[in-house]
């Protein structure tokens, strides 16, 4: 279901009546038995869920009145839209927001990591050659063409894509017992050798950085429990996040 124009017309005014609202129910959030926490909705892909997950619930254990984090899947392309409807109260995604309405801070920055299975891969000849002639396993929300091909292609190069999942939690069953390869975000990659024998090596080809943004709807500034979480995740996401990496 998506608003229609009227309700689109309509939503700015009855934004400004639900603000009312939250500001009286938050007038009342300190009274003994009326709260016994909250949940703080978070929307982020499975790569920073692996990479800082367990992290973030450390952190969000600072503030009593937050008793619980729920991760939903969001990527760049759903956050604001996403934040606006209230389905997620907070995000940590790569690169920033457009819309008025949404806060952004960059907490961070990423690049990219190779996975194999050291046991079925070998490493011996690791060079261009090899990382073009291996198969490659692709995490992808749709399509076989990522940034990978873009850099290859520059180079005169393409590579075989074997298979593309939307999961970055199922690389540990591609890989294993193959000679394939993958090239993800590091902070996934170096969090799935944790708990796998999947092994990280450094690309072939030189990759830029990335922004890791947390974003939150602007109006959230009203709402004490967000601003202690988004303060706490603003300051510490980042050694969260090259902690995983190995950085």
């Amino acid at each position: 279901m998506t608003p229609t124009l009227f309700a689109n017309q309509l939503y700015p005014t009855l934004r400004e009546m639900l603000e009312r609202f939250s500001q009286t129910f938050e007038l009342f959030s300190s009274r003994s038995g009326l709260f016994n926490g909250r949940t703080i909705t978070i929307g982020m892909s499975d790569d920073f869920e692996l990479a800082m997950g367990s992290d973030m619930v450390e952190l969000a254990k600072r503030i009593p009145t937050c008793t619980r984090l729920r991760f939903v899947q969001t990527n760049s392309v759903l956050v604001e839209e996403m934040l606006l409807s209230r389905s997620i109260d907070l995000a940590v995604t790569s690169g920033g927001t457009r819309s008025d309405s949404v806060c952004s801070v960059e907490v961070g920055s990423g690049n990219y990591g190779c996975l194999i299975d050291p046991n079925t891969f070998g490493t011996a000849d690791w060079n261009l050659e090899t990382y073009v002639d291996r198969g490659h396993i692709l995490v992808s929300s749709g399509g076989y063409y990522g940034l990978v091909d873009e850099i290859l292609s520059s180079l005169g190069k393409k590579r075989r894509v074997l298979v593309s999942t939307s999961h970055f939690s199922a690389i540990p069953a591609l890989l294993t017992g193959t000679n394939a390869l993958t090239t993800i975000p590091r902070h996934a990659a170096a969090a799935i050798t944790k708990f796998s024998a999947l092994k990280l090596l450094e690309p072939p080809i030189r990759f830029p950085n990335y922004p890791v943004n947390l974003s939150w709807r602007n109006y959230s500034r009203k709402d004490p429990v967000l601003l202690e979480l988004i303060e706490i995740f603003s300051s510490n996401l980042k050694s969260c996040l090259f902690e995983s990496a190995g950085n």
